[in-house]
């Protein structure tokens, strides 16, 4: 039998390919879902032109010039997502609830007033802590029948990568089939076939990822005649995330005889698992005007700078076989990845706003990003992640965000509010629809404390290609997802006068 082994590997660089990015993780960090406070959420998240709000300064740095006392808030947020998963192959589904608290911002103000004569009428100074984006997801998806195996899928990508057992990486999936004994090596033919001819298996990927984009912000903003507002965002973000991956093929209809170190018996089933740390951090500029030609009517835009994140990755992943004599054979390695860059692109918002006097307020607001310029980079190498830009540049493509927003003062102190948000799909050839997020509040509000209170339902879907990144040539073996993200926010402010 090959030797049961773990390779430690202190920092990888040089000539590699990382696998353990993927397309749908660079979709997850472009695509990001409104955030912020119970008042934002509550109305849609159109907040480009009304400003007033201390984590709108999310969308647009100008709003915070509209603050005439200093102010502090701070929210709590209760996410619960459900999730359905079918495998299309087998018509099998699986459904999953999870759940995770968090805090979605975090926000001070400081307010300097010169006086209503003067064309400088306030210089604002913002600081805190905004979640961007909830990374923290639950993913399975399971069947059994006739359809390509999980270890032919490795073979065909070990002899696409053209590398001889004696030359294969140690850090690569190639070598850790090939050592696990899910895939032999045909010298006359210099090709990988499994090792053994299975069939009618029953297949299980489940993924679980925890974790946040957020970031730190100082904001200055300044009012010009209570007209025309400008500010300016500079901010730190930073991308925690936790990914462990299970991939387990077994139970085969049929499987062949194998000689295992002079030893015949079945192949029964193999597990694979990754668990993979990431950590980024970057700096980033965002610019926006709010103007107001009159008390009823609002503009705003609002410019964000593409962000380069600095990515360092920790991983252990392995690979195991089990044979009909209760023995097996697993390699497996840990590595310290050598750092990356992700850039993820500009942004840019546009929003419209009539507030009806004391009696409420509506709001609509556009957001563009363009998907598919997502780059990943190594400088040391700078071919390692050509065919995944490549695959980003072909699949994604540009997303607008429509959200709307309003907001009915119903008694001198509580407000009711409403919102919606649609945003089309980041994949050129998705199947399943947009994601849409209708939502609804309450707002109470005296002397100079207030709470909010908000609940968004997001439902998204997408397909997802369950052997993407170990054969990309392989038929789909794809898994329908469809989402229900289900949010409650709660926001406690202080007006300090």
């Amino acid at each position: 039998m090959r030797k049961i082994l773990f390779v430690t590997i202190s920092v990888i660089c040089g000539g590699f390919t990382l696998q353990a990015q993927n397309s749908y993780e660079a979709l997850n960090y472009g695509l990001k879902e409104s955030q912020g406070s119970a008042r934002m959420i509550s109305m849609g998240g159109a907040f480009t032109a009304l400003g007033g709000d201390l984590a709108s300064v999310m969308q647009n740095p100008a709003g915070l010039g509209i603050k005439r006392l200093d102010e502090f808030s701070v929210s709590l947020g209760f996410e619960a997502r459900n999730r359905n998963t079918l495998f299309t192959r087998t018509n099998e589904s699986v459904n999953q609830l999870t759940g995770n608290l968090n805090i979605p911002s975090l926000n001070y103000v400081i307010t300097s007033d010169y006086g209503k004569r003067k064309t400088l009428r306030r210089f604002n100074v913002g600081l805190g802590y905004n979640r961007t984006q909830n990374l923290n997801h639950s993913f399975k998806a399971s069947g059994k029948g006739i359809f390509p195996s999980f270890i032919s899928s490795l073979a065909r990508a070990a002899t696409d990568n053209k590398f001889a057992p004696n030359f294969l990486q140690n850090y690569s999936t190639d070598k850790i089939a090939y050592e696990s004994y899910m895939i032999n090596y045909d010298t006359a033919n210099s090709q990988y076939t499994p090792s053994s001819q299975v069939f009618g298996q029953r297949t299980e990927f489940e993924e679980s990822v925890s974790g946040s984009m957020s970031e730190f912000y100082l904001n200055m903003s300044i009012s010009l005649k209570d007209k025309l507002f400008l500010g300016a965002n500079l901010s730190f973000p930073t991308i925690t995330s936790v990914r462990k991956k299970y991939i387990y093929e077994g139970e085969y209809t049929q499987a062949d005889s194998i000689d295992v170190k002079g030893t015949t018996v079945l192949y029964r089933n193999l597990v694979m698992e990754n668990h993979l740390d990431i950590q980024g951090s970057a700096v980033k500029g965002s610019f926006g005007l709010l103007y107001r030609p009159s008390k009823y009517i609002r503009f705003g835009l609002a410019y964000h700078t593409p962000t380069s994140y600095t990515m360092r990755e920790s991983e252990i992943r392995s690979g195991k076989s089990f044979f009909s004599n209760n023995d097996n054979a697993e390699y497996g390695f840990t590595a310290n990845w050598e750092p990356y860059a992700l850039t993820l692109p500009q942004e840019f918002n546009a929003g419209f706003a009539i507030v009806f006097g004391r009696k409420g307020l509506w709001s609509v607001d556009a957001h563009y990003i363009d998907l598919s310029k997502i780059q990943y980079s190594l400088p040391q190498n700078p071919n390692a992640f050509a065919n995944l830009n490549k695959e980003i540049k072909e699949e994604f493509k540009e997303v607008f965000t429509i959200r709307t927003g309003f907001e009915y003062n119903v008694k001198r102190h509580t407000r009711l509010r409403a919102g919606f948000e649609f945003k089309t799909s980041g994949l050129r050839y998705d199947k399943l629809p947009a994601s849409i997020m209708p939502s609804i509040g309450y707002g109470y509000a005296k002397e100079g404390f207030y709470v909010d209170l908000a609940y968004s339902l997001q439902m998204t879907g997408f397909v997802r290609n369950l052997y993407q990144n170990y054969h990309s040539s392989t038929a789909p073996i794809d898994a329908e997802v469809d989402t229900q993200n289900h949010r409650i926010v709660a926001t406690v402010g202080w007006k300090l006068y």
